[in-house]
């Protein structure tokens, strides 16, 4: 019992009984429960074995969007899944789906069998960037594509790394003064067949795989078929990561294109609050990274020193700043978020400024201390970072280097160091220690998942840190 007088048991039987009021809250809890190569076989098999021709586009988009988004290693756990699951082979099911599309079916034979060069970090061959360009350049002038060419650029495309099909993009963009993706679009328009989506997929991912999911989020929420809208909305949070759902959210509100000047908030709210489903809404938003209610969006802790109530009546003690809808009202999403950060600042301020007075307690630094590591544990890595660029512009130096100065020492200071790294920061810390474990595959699963400009990134930022070359780390790791 609780200090309510109220059983667990009880507590799990009033859960149940509204989930079973709301199966795609079900459904989204349930698939939070599986490992994505579990999730990835279910939704392959499903979309494989669907014989509606009314699902057809959305079965062939899906099929793409897994095997064209994935890694290597992601791809063989799936294949293993599949087997496992359905005692099925992946790219036996995928011939017999799509046998008037050779090329697909080619495609996905090279995709499955991890013949995508993941050598990410490495610069592609000048010579070899320098033949596709002018194969794709002349194929795409050509009034009608033949069968074979188009079988030559699904092989190129899905053989090619990541990196090679970024700096190909940007080489035709300054030849021909169109961007691929839209090239390919125009002149393959007229056959929509699946390895045709796929191939301008390929291309959308090697720009980048976050603003690829950010396009399909927007398509979502702006789908009149509600049940479609759903399926693929949870597809997009059980798929990716925190990290690369923030990074998402972002590029989401940052585009008037994609959200037309409304937040992710207001979309979601939107198509879900109608169908009456509040624990639906709620976990959806929680994945996001979002809100869970306006008061959330602007509730800033104020200085409870000196205060005679009780803990809990202390974690009520809120302000708010500003009118909140008034703000999200004429806000883009980037704005929305240095809002929320800016909050987030004064509420570390509001918290540290008695301890660097030294005029708070040890039992009352304790309190603030845990207010301090209470608020960043429950942001996500893209609004930490957030709060870190806030916090530098507004007090001129790094936030984990003032909260050093104060705390000087403790737990509290190792949790905000670690919680406060930038992204990158945090990717060449976890790489570190893969590296020292000797985990390739560990390794290949972080690198795969950042486009070009962030690995340059990385591996700028582990020379800085370590001084040496991850290039070569990567090199001897793999040798040994």
């Amino acid at each position: 019992p609780d200090g309510g007088g109220t059983d667990l048991a009880t507590v799990l039987k009033d859960f149940l009984s509204e989930l079973k009021s709301e199966e795609s809250a079900l459904q989204l809890l349930l698939g939070m429960l599986k490992n994505t190569d579990e999730l990835d076989s279910e939704w392959l098999h499903d979309a494989l074995y669907d014989t509606n021709e009314q699902n057809r586009q959305q079965n062939d988009e899906l099929v793409v969007e897994i095997l064209c988004t994935r890694t290597r290693k992601q791809l063989r756990e799936l294949q293993v899944s599949y087997k496992k699951r359905y005692n099925k082979d992946v790219v036996r099911d995928v011939r017999l789906r799509y046998k008037r599309d050779s090329n697909l079916v080619k495609m996905c034979e090279s995709l499955l069998d991890g013949h995508r060069d993941e050598n990410v970090l490495q610069t592609p061959d000048v010579a070899e960037l320098t033949e596709d360009v002018k194969f794709i350049s002349s194929a795409l002038q050509q009034n009608k594509l033949s069968s074979t060419t188009l079988c030559e650029l699904g092989h190129k495309l899905t053989l090619r790394s990541w990196r090679h099909i970024h700096d190909l993009c940007a080489v035709y963009a300054q030849l021909t003064g169109y961007s691929l993706q839209t090239s390919l679009q125009r002149k393959l328009s007229a056959t929509p067949l699946p390895s045709n989506l796929a191939m301008v997929a390929i291309v959308e991912v090697s720009r980048s795989i976050h603003f690829y999911f950010a396009q399909r989020l927007s398509r979502i929420l702006m789908s009149a078929k509600s049940s479609v809208h759903t399926q693929m909305l949870h597809r997009i949070l059980l798929s990716r990561c925190e990290i690369d759902l923030g990074a998402i959210v972002d590029l989401f509100q940052s585009k008037p294109q994609l959200c037309e000047h409304k937040t992710l908030k207001q979309w979601i709210t939107q198509r879900i609050a109608h169908k009456k489903q509040p624990m639906h809404l709620r976990i959806v938003l929680y994945l996001c990274g979002l809100p869970q209610s306006d008061a959330d969006d602007v509730k800033v802790y104020g200085n409870v020193f000196g205060s005679s109530s009780s803990s809990d009546d202390d974690e009520k003690q809120v302000y708010y700043v500003r009118d909140y809808e008034q703000h999200v009202g004429s806000v883009t999403g980037v704005e929305d978020a240095a809002f929320k950060a800016d909050l987030d600042v004064q509420s570390v301020m509001n918290w540290i400024h008695p301890i660097q007075d030294g005029q708070a307690t040890k039992e009352e630094q304790k309190k603030l201390k845990d207010k301090l590591a209470k608020l960043l544990c429950n942001r996500n890595a893209r609004q930490r970072e957030h709060i870190a660029k806030v916090f530098r512009s507004r007090h001129k130096h790094a936030i984990v280097d003032y909260l050093r100065v104060i705390l000087k020492k403790g737990s509290t200071l190792q949790i905000c160091a670690w919680l406060l790294q930038s992204i990158t920061g945090a990717v060449v810390s976890q790489v570190s220690q893969l590296i020292d474990a000797k985990d390739v595959g560990g390794l290949i699963d972080v690198l795969c998942t950042h486009d070009p400009d962030q690995l340059r990134d990385i591996r700028v930022a582990y020379q800085q840190r370590y001084g040496s070359d991850l290039m070569q780390e990567l090199e001897e790791t793999c040798t040994r």
